[in-house]
């Protein structure tokens, strides 16, 4: 007895048997455009969710970045805004898991404390950090 193939794959093998070959490879295209475009996406969590730190991350948003930001002020509403996630600073490990950059935007005289009090080492490790903490 000869074997054969039945259900959904049957189907499909039937469909490519009768496609245009140029339909194939331009939806294959397509798919491995949107698969690349996925895979260059960052997931960035800012620290510090001040002016400066949500004009990066409305910027990171529109670049079509995933971002999450932290701040010691209930920022949530203006996280929600800018459609970023916020987490308080009592969540800082589920702030950094799964993060690949994370950017210090706090005032420079709070960065010493920041980097010291928050942000675990062992979170940082394997994530580009970023600086970029204003004067004031």
């Amino acid at each position: 007895a000869k074997s054969r193939l039945v259900g959904p794959v049957a189907e499909i093998l039937e469909q490519l048997k009768h496609a245009d070959p140029g339909q194939i490879n331009a939806q294959r295209s397509v798919e491995d455009k949107e698969r690349e475009e996925d895979e260059r996406k960052l997931s960035i969590g800012i620290v510090g969710y001040g002016a400066f730190g949500q004009f990066l991350s409305r910027k990171f948003r529109q670049l079509g970045h995933n971002v999450r930001c932290v701040d010691r002020s209930d920022k949530s509403k203006e996280a929600e805004r800018a459609n970023a996630e916020y987490f308080p600073p009592y969540d800082i490990i589920n702030f950094l898991d799964g993060l690949d950059v994370v950017v210090i935007s706090v005032a420079l005289v709070d960065f010493e404390e920041v980097v010291t009090n928050l942000l675990p080492a062992e979170g940082l490790a394997g994530k580009l950090v970023v600086e970029v903490c204003p004067l004031s």
